[in-house]
């Protein structure tokens, strides 16, 4: 005690002062002594010391006159001091940390960058329970924690952390420091300069930075974080970016006597240094948040953690936090999973929506776990993800891509939320007619509508009651919008009023038969959804105003069938309460503006004539001018023939087409499935369709191959009546089968309604027993069929919904699962799968062990139809431009085997064929066929027009402008463009192709630019009995108004062209097509083309590909080449395909590539690079000797056609005709060389460099007068020449030599390159 008195600073000040040079002397004997146990030991006073040499504990102040060293300290009196000394304790640190962690100085900003979450929010506050930013409004921050350090280390750098702030949209990283196991305790150098580059990193950018002593046993290793924290706080403490978080996870350490304790001293070592956030952990794995809430840390700007994984905490969690909120602390999300709290097993994706919809609510901010690509499902990387970030949505896993998604929506603001998803924060729904709806103050969803109470689909877990309250774009709920005033039914014949606006009535008008489709008043196809009442005399109580009303609304039916019951107890019984019945539905639905069938129920209606007569008299009177009315006026024939039940039908229609011209049904024999008998002897008048019924489990392909018959033969089919059990209305269901009826509706566009609106013990049923017959029906009111038919029809109403995996994706061509696609089965089914191998799938339900095509249907957007437009005026002939393809070669003629010229020599075409209408539509324009005459230097286009499958058959006016654009473009540059019906069975739409080629024949015909290809590829029908026919009958209608060039498909994909030459189709002036695919067509292929030139025909490969035969696959170019110079001998115009940017090798362009042309290099394909080049050597063997107008390409003739013009050059793929040139003009986008080309007389053009005259490229032929240059030059030589002369000679030397060997100036020598052997041949 004396001595530490007397080695005081104010001792040696003094002694020092009074100079006793002996006393100086001992005192610094004393001072060696000291400084060996410099720290104080337990309890000891460390006022000058400042430090404790016992691990854990720390130097507390209790006042001026005495500190201690101590394990912990709380402000205040502590009892266990003597009573003497029981004064109060202020526990200030004594001790100083500094040096004992390794950190480097840092020079950061000031200032965060403009816009940054940091620039935005500046410093936050705790207040109340909320985290606030300087304005004093409450803050959620949404990022990502890292992964332990010591482990995934390599993430830990300034690229990664960019990365989240520009791709994921972060505004928070959790950098959480390993402290055991390899960690900071062992390795605090390495482990602090990771947490610096991190928390660096952040400041730059603007974003919160967590610093989190990520420990689980932090109370055992106190004096470490102390001088952790200490060190991060005296360094980063300044910026507002960085929070701190003291203890990631205690687990069963007590909140009062450890836990509290340990935080209390962080605090207080953070405090000396910054007023920052410190964000606390909590009991049990950071979960007993509600524990600590009742004892909180003391000091300010203080929030306390809760960690959730959502396979493994649930709601009882969520109350955990609410008592916590309650009890005033704010709450900070710093850890949370996708799966279970192992960090690894099954992902709960809808549980973590409730959490984070809770959070919204709440204003929790949120850290997911964790950029690692450790092998566990809550990592958010794939094993092997790039260490620096740009990751690809490839190398995330399920729990990546969905944190990645739901941080980028948080951060675009205006964003409307997505079906079922939590809408609390954008306050609107992406999907049209779809609300805001709210549950309760935490959640909110995105539903077509709303019931008050408890859903009964809701999961298990939630179900509790919704308010239904509307939530607006300002997230301020207001109630639901009342509903209209009822209306008393009107009863009066023929008082139409208009359908409610937005109501399928309203969208489609009047419904009318064209051919074997059902098309509203705006002339597209209508296929209608709904269901079916049940017979009238026994489901009653479901004939109600309430329950139409309640389909419409919840169901989305835009059809109802009125099932009305004639025999045992109904009309014919029962007359009165039974037509009481039929008007309030009829009337409902006309009211709601959804189709009705009035439906004459009954198997034997030939028995009740007079009785059908009088009452479809009564109803069309009434209902005939409401457009919503449609009439079946004979359920299900049975035993009865079809003369018969033919016989019945016209007397029905007679009555009704006295009132009406609306759509009537007809049944068909044998409980309405024989429509392939009635197709080929039709009931008598206009606008009729006919019945098809089956029951899923019962009925499959055997019958849909009958509907096929019957549209074949051009009757409209209605199924009016549909069951997914056996044909009983019983028995088990069966799904699967269901699902191929509708994908099969779907296809053909045939309407549809379910059998039944029903509550009886039937498996068909939709209703479960006493299901309320008012409607307002549960999830759990339904039957499994009624479940499954509600999703189906509400799923076909929703644009713009992508289709599950296994589902039929026909109609929405786009598959909700990521990384799944579309593949098409056949024409009527097609599914999302992982992947697809052509052929038949041995996984398929053996009735349908059918090849699948595995074609990847595209997610083109659906768009409303549009009307068909009026025929397009005649364009006026005039003369194609000058040089242009169509100048040099005229009218087109068929002379032999081969296509000539108006001069009579052979023309060979070369082109692109542009791909699928309707698919590729954005290539269909004007700037795309400049770019390809004036780049590719094609002279032929061929315009693709779809037909099926969202083609020219339902979408005529849309394809048709599409092909306008084209074909202008086309006679504008004066090339050739061929008009090509895209069709594989335009044998079944020949009315179409009739009018199509009519109107276009009198529409172009006149321009010899125009080709007609008639029928793209047959693929199975016969030459003779069917296709050629067929084109005789196209040739006929063209012929009418244009003797130019006509094209036919033949057999087997038009391969098969030996078969036409030895039965050619009639007329003149007609070629025939050759298609092939390098990858699989060689040349035994070729040997038929050679049996058709030598039969007399002339051949046209109006399509070509590199690839295999499927569009896709690997490329073939060595074969390709093989083609062209066969074409080239045979002079065989040809046009590859295609333009399209869709991800397949036979595709001329990368996904993406810009749609009005102008592509670089990088922007083709391998194929396209190719198929480009290819077209740039015929252009330059055609063109040799012409020279070249302005702005046109001169690199290969070196000449200008316009006097004062001169070539010069741009670079290795551009040369152009001009006045001048200037190699730094500040309106070039990219650098002129300004080299200028010549032609030589010899043919050799020459590239002549500015700077020294020097010619530096050669391109053309040799000539034999170079071939003697060497043997000249000797001779030269030897006789002696002067030195002007030697060096004369020296210089055309080096001239040659450069020439020879394909040299070029570049003004940089690494971008030297050899020249190309067949360019420089």
């Amino acid at each position: 005690f004396w001595l530490k008195a007397f080695t005081s600073r104010s001792s040696i000040e003094a002694i020092s002062g009074a100079r006793m040079p002996i006393m100086r002397e001992v005192l610094a004997t004393a001072s060696l002594i000291i400084a060996a146990s410099a720290c104080s030991g337990r309890h000891e006073d460390c006022r000058e010391s400042k430090c404790c040499s016992d691990s854990g504990w720390v130097c507390y102040e209790k006042n001026e006159g005495w500190a201690a060293c101590r394990d912990s300290c709380t402000p205040g009196v502590n009892p266990y001091d003597p009573p003497q000394h029981r004064t109060p304790w202020s526990c200030n640190l004594l001790e100083d940390f500094s040096g004992n962690v390794p950190i480097s100085p840092v020079t950061l900003p000031e200032n965060p960058p403009a816009g940054s979450p940091v620039a935005k929010h500046g410093r936050l506050q705790v207040r109340g329970n909320q985290v606030v930013n300087e304005a004093g409004e409450p803050v959620r921050l949404r990022g990502m924690s890292f992964f332990w350090s010591q482990w995934m280390g390599h993430y830990w750098n300034e690229d990664v952390v960019k990365w989240l702030k520009k791709d994921w949209k972060v505004t928070l990283i959790r950098a959480a420091m390993g402290v055991e196991m390899g960690g900071h305790l062992e390795n605090p150098g390495p482990e602090t300069k990771k947490m610096q580059a991190v928390v660096d990193a952040a400041i730059k950018i603007g974003i919160y930075v967590i610093i989190d002593w990520h420990d689980h046993n932090a109370e055992q290793h106190k004096h470490q974080a102390m001088s952790f924290f200490d060190a991060m706080a005296r360094t980063y403490g300044k910026y507002p970016n960085v929070l701190f978080e003291t203890f990631n996870e205690p687990v069963h350490q007590n909140w009062w006597g450890v836990i509290k304790p340990y935080h209390e001293q962080m605090v207080r070592v953070i405090r000396k240094h910054s007023d920052n956030i410190v964000i606390c952990g909590t009991p049990k794995w950071s979960s007993d948040v509600a524990v600590a809430s009742t004892a909180p840390v003391p000091g300010e700007n203080i929030a306390y953690t809760i960690h959730f994984y959502a396979a493994t905490h649930h709601e009882s969690l969520r109350n955990n936090v609410r008592t916590a909120l309650n009890n005033g602390v704010a709450v900070f999300a710093t850890e949370w999973g996708t799966c279970e709290a192992s960090g690894n097993g099954g992902l709960n994706l809808g549980e973590t929506r409730a959490w984070l919809a809770f959070f919204e609510e709440h204003h929790i901010s949120d850290a997911n776990w964790a950029i690692s690509d450790k092998s566990e499902s809550c990592s958010a990387l794939r094993a092997g993800a790039p260490p620096r970030g740009n990751w690809q949505l490839g190398q995330l896993t399920d729990s990546g891509r969905f944190v990645r998604d739901s941080l980028q929506q948080h951060q675009l603001s205006g964003r409307c939320s997505a079906p079922h998803q939590n809408c609390r924060p954008t306050g609107c729904c992406s999907s049209p007619g779809w609300q805001c709806f709210e549950k309760n103050a935490e959640w909110a969803a995105c539903k077509p509508s709303c019931t008050p109470g408890i859903d009964a689909n809701d999961h298990p877990d939630w179900k509790t009651p919704w308010t239904c309250k509307v939530i607006d774009r300002s997230s301020d709920a207001t109630s639901p919008s009342p509903e209209p005033t009822p209306v008393a039914p009107d009863r009066q014949p023929n008082s139409p009023s208009a359908a409610p606006p937005g109501s399928p009535v309203a969208e489609h008008g009047a419904l009318s038969v064209r051919g074997n489709q059902v098309i509203g008043e705006h002339g597209q196809r209508v296929r209608l959804r709904g269901m079916s009442m049940f017979w009238s005399q026994w489901m009653g109580k479901y004939w109600n105003k309430d329950v139409i009303e309640w389909l419409h609304k919840d169901w989305k039916i835009s059809l109802v069938r009125a099932a009305f019951g004639i025999e045992m107890g109904g009309y014919l019984e029962n007359s009165g309460a039974e037509l009481q019945k039929l008007y309030e539905i009829v009337e409902t639905a006309i009211k709601v503006g959804v189709y009705v069938i009035i439906d004459w129920h009954d198997h034997n209606a030939h028995a009740h004539v007079a009785q059908a007569k009088t009452f479809f008299d009564d109803m069309a009177r009434k209902y005939g001018k409401h457009p919503n009315v449609l009439f079946e006026t004979f359920n299900e024939p049975v035993h009865q023939n079809w003369p018969e039940v033919k016989q019945y039908h016209n007397q029905v229609v007679n009555v009704i087409r006295k009132h009406t011209d609306n759509l009537v049904i007809c049944g068909t024999p044998k409980w309405s499935q024989d429509v392939d008998i009635a197709s080929v002897d039709r009931v008598q008048g206009k606008n009729i369709a006919y019945t098809i019924h089956f029951y899923a489990s019962s009925h499959g392909e055997w019958l849909r191959g009958k509907v096929r018959k019957a549209l074949d033969n051009g009757v409209a089919i209605f199924a009016t009546e549909w069951g997914t059990c056996e044909a009983s209305g019983n028995g088990q269901l069966r799904l699967d089968e269901a699902r191929a009826w509708l994908a099969f509706f779907e296809y053909h566009g045939i309407s549809d309604a379910n059998w039944a609106i029903s509550d009886k013990k039937e498996s068909c049923s939709a209703l479960s027993p006493g299901a309320s017959s008012s409607g307002h029906w549960q999830s759990s009111d339904l039957t499994e069929s009624g479940r499954f038919v509600r999703e189906s029809i509400r799923n076909h109403g929703h644009k713009g919904k992508c289709s599950v995996p296994h589902e039929n994706c026909r109609a929405t061509r786009c598959c909700s699962k990521p990384g799944w696609k579309c593949y098409e089965k056949n024409k009527e089914w097609a599914s999302c799968r992982p992947s697809c191998t052509p052929g038949v799938d041995p996984n398929d339900h053996p009735q349908y062990l059918t090849p699948w095509t595995c074609k990847v249907l595209d997610t083109t957007p659906a768009v409303d139809p549009t009307p068909a437009p009026a025929p397009e005026p005649t364009i006026p002939v005039e003369d194609p431009p000058p040089g242009s393809p169509v100048a040099m070669y005229g009218q087109l003629q068929v002379k032999g085997n081969k296509i000539v010229g108006k001069m009579g020599t052979p023309v060979r075409l070369r082109g692109m064929s542009l791909f699928w209408s309707q698919w590729m539509g954005h290539y269909w324009n004007e700037d795309v066929m400049e770019w390809m005459r004036k780049d590719w230097k094609v002279t032929l286009v061929r315009a693709a027009m779809g037909v099926e499958m969202g083609g020219h058959l339902e979408n005529p006016g849309k394809e048709a402008a599409k092909l306008h654009a084209v074909v202008k473009a086309c006679i504008k540059l004066g090339i050739y463009v061929i008009i090509d019906w895209h069709d594989h069975k335009a044998t079944e739409h020949k009315d179409e192709a009739r009018e199509f080629f009519r109107e276009m024949a009198q529409t172009y015909g006149k321009h010899p630019n125009v080709l007609f290809e008639t029928f793209n590829e047959p693929v199975h029908q016969s030459w003779s009995g069917e296709v050629k026919p067929y084109h005789e009958e196209m040739v006929n209608v063209i012929r009418q108004h244009t003797d130019n060039l006509i094209i036919c498909g033949t057999p087997k994909w038009s391969q098969d062209v030996d078969v036409a030459s030895t039965d050619k189709v009639k007329g003149k002036n007609i070629a025939y097509t050759i298609h092939f695919y390098a990858s699989s067509h060689g040349e035994e292929l070729r040997s038929k083309c050679r049996t058709a030139l030598n039969n007399g025909a002339a051949i046209f490969a109006t399509e070509w590909g590199t690839c295999e035969a499927s569009g896709n696959g690997r490329l073939h170019l060595a074969e390709a080449r093989a083609w062209l110079a066969f074409f080239e001998e045979h002079s065989i115009s040809d046009a590859n395909w295609a333009i399209s940017d869709k991800d397949e090798s036979c595709s001329a362009l990368q996904p993406h590539a810009s749609p009005t042309g102008g592509w670089q290099q990088n922007q083709l394909t391998e194929s396209g690079r190719f198929v480009r080049d290819s077209l740039h050597t015929h252009h330059r063997s055609q063109v040799a000797n012409a020279c070249s107008a302005p702005n046109e390409d001169c690199r290969f003739n070196g000449c200008c056609s316009v006097p004062g013009h001169t070539c010069f050059q741009k670079n290795a793929e551009w040369a152009t005709c001009r006045k001048s040139c200037s190699p730094n003009h500040p309106q070039h986008l990219t650098p002129w060389t300004c080299n200028t080309i010549v032609s030589h007389r010899s043919g050799i053009v020459v590239l002549i460099e500015p700077k020294t005259g020097d010619a530096v490229k050669g391109v053309g032929q040799e000539q034999p007068w170079a071939l003697g240059m060497h043997r000249s030059l000797a001779i030269v030589a030897l006789v002696g020449f002067t030195l002007p002369l030697l060096l004369l000679i020296s210089k055309l030397v080096k001239m040659w030599r450069r020439s020879r060997e394909g040299w070029t100036a570049v003004a940089n020598p690494d971008q030297l390159m050899p020249l190309d052997n067949s360019e420089t041949a």
